[in-house]
Protein backbone atom coordinates (compact mmCIF):
# COMPACT_ATOMS: atom_id res chain seq x y z
CA UNK A 1 0.00 0.00 0.00
CA UNK A 2 1.02 3.23 -0.53
CA UNK A 3 2.38 5.57 2.32
CA UNK A 4 -0.21 8.02 3.67
CA UNK A 5 0.80 11.50 3.65
CA UNK A 6 1.58 13.05 7.03
CA UNK A 7 -1.38 15.00 8.78
CA UNK A 8 -0.93 18.76 8.46
CA UNK A 9 -1.03 20.53 11.72
CA UNK A 10 -4.25 22.66 12.18
CA UNK A 11 -3.00 26.17 11.97
CA UNK A 12 -3.20 27.90 15.38
CA UNK A 13 -4.84 31.49 15.04
CA UNK A 14 -2.70 33.97 16.66
CA UNK A 15 -3.74 35.32 20.30
CA UNK A 16 -5.62 38.54 19.90
CA UNK A 17 -3.39 41.32 21.30
CA UNK A 18 -4.23 42.36 25.03
CA UNK A 19 -6.11 45.39 25.80
CA UNK A 20 -4.49 47.12 28.40
CA UNK A 21 -6.37 49.85 29.94
CA UNK A 22 -5.46 52.91 32.15
CA UNK A 23 -7.78 55.12 34.47
CA UNK A 24 -6.55 58.94 34.18
CA UNK A 25 -7.73 60.68 37.12
CA UNK A 26 -7.30 64.14 38.10
CA UNK A 27 -7.13 67.11 40.80
CA UNK A 28 -9.66 68.91 41.03
CA UNK A 29 -12.15 65.90 40.29
CA UNK A 30 -13.52 66.17 36.87
CA UNK A 31 -11.01 67.86 35.18
CA UNK A 32 -11.87 67.87 30.93
CA UNK A 33 -9.38 65.13 29.48
CA UNK A 34 -7.90 65.52 26.26
CA UNK A 35 -6.33 63.31 24.11
CA UNK A 36 -3.95 64.24 21.02
CA UNK A 37 -5.92 67.77 21.37
CA UNK A 38 -9.04 66.35 21.37
CA UNK A 39 -11.61 66.52 24.62
CA UNK A 40 -12.94 63.12 24.88
CA UNK A 41 -14.54 63.27 28.56
CA UNK A 42 -14.22 64.16 32.19
CA UNK A 43 -12.07 62.07 34.44
CA UNK A 44 -11.88 59.65 35.76
CA UNK A 45 -11.76 58.59 31.98
CA UNK A 46 -10.82 55.12 31.11
CA UNK A 47 -8.83 54.40 27.98
CA UNK A 48 -6.77 52.52 25.84
CA UNK A 49 -3.05 52.03 26.70
CA UNK A 50 -1.40 51.98 23.02
CA UNK A 51 0.30 49.14 21.42
CA UNK A 52 3.98 49.05 20.98
CA UNK A 53 6.64 52.11 21.37
CA UNK A 54 3.37 54.31 20.43
CA UNK A 55 2.37 57.35 22.65
CA UNK A 56 -0.60 59.01 23.21
CA UNK A 57 -0.65 62.63 24.44
CA UNK A 58 -3.39 63.20 26.90
CA UNK A 59 -4.05 66.63 28.69
CA UNK A 60 -6.09 67.65 31.73
CA UNK A 61 -7.72 71.42 32.00
CA UNK A 62 -9.93 72.44 34.51
CA UNK A 63 -11.13 76.43 35.05
CA UNK A 64 -8.52 78.61 37.23
CA UNK A 65 -6.38 75.90 37.06
CA UNK A 66 -3.31 75.44 34.68
CA UNK A 67 -3.12 72.63 32.06
CA UNK A 68 -1.43 69.14 33.36
CA UNK A 69 -0.32 66.91 29.97
CA UNK A 70 2.02 63.67 30.01
CA UNK A 71 2.77 60.79 27.50
CA UNK A 72 0.76 57.80 27.83
CA UNK A 73 2.32 54.68 26.46
CA UNK A 74 2.10 50.97 26.87
CA UNK A 75 4.42 50.88 29.99
CA UNK A 76 2.42 53.33 31.51
CA UNK A 77 1.01 52.12 35.20
CA UNK A 78 -2.90 51.03 35.36
CA UNK A 79 -3.44 54.54 36.68
CA UNK A 80 -2.87 58.23 37.20
CA UNK A 81 -3.42 60.64 38.50
CA UNK A 82 -2.78 64.10 37.13
CA UNK A 83 -2.38 66.94 40.06
CA UNK A 84 -3.48 70.41 38.33
CA UNK A 85 -2.07 73.55 40.02
CA UNK A 86 -4.29 76.84 40.67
Amino acid sequence: PAPQPAAQPTPVPAPEPVIAKVMIDSEPAGAEIYVEGALVGNAPYPMTKPLGDKQIHVEARAPGYENKSLQISSQSTDSIRLTLAK
